[in-house]
């Protein structure tokens, strides 16, 4: 256990003198998907569309946040740069995964 901790430690070190720092990830996925800042406003904006139209039809909080939000994060990706074919295999595997999930949930209920 404790040659994992100094190996993670070491890497950590390593990290954090190299030139992938988190503010140049940022920089980095900023030229392909947009500015952090802007790309979290306008996830959380569909977001409350999302969860605002789902609780006047059902009256309730909407369950599976995670799972839509994971899609939303892409959408919002993909408003940036719609041509980046890795956004579009992520939304569905996200779509398949939760599709999966729902089936086997509705199985598990029978």
């Amino acid at each position: 256990m404790r040659e994992k901790i100094n190996s993670a430690s070491k890497f950590l070190t390593k990290f954090l003198k190299s030139d992938n720092t988190p503010t140049r990830l940022l920089e980095e996925r900023g030229k392909v998907y947009g500015d952090y800042q802007g790309g979290t406003e306008l996830r959380a904006a569909i977001m409350e569309i999302i969860e605002d139209r789902y609780l006047l039809t059902n009256n309730e909080t909407m369950p599976r946040v995670i799972c839509i939000f994971d899609i939303v994060n892409k959408l919002s990706r993909l408003a940036v740069t719609p041509t980046h074919v890795d956004s579009w295999r992520d939304i569905s595997g996200y779509s398949t995964l939760t599709s999966d999930l729902l089936e086997q949930e509705k199985n598990n209920a029978s």
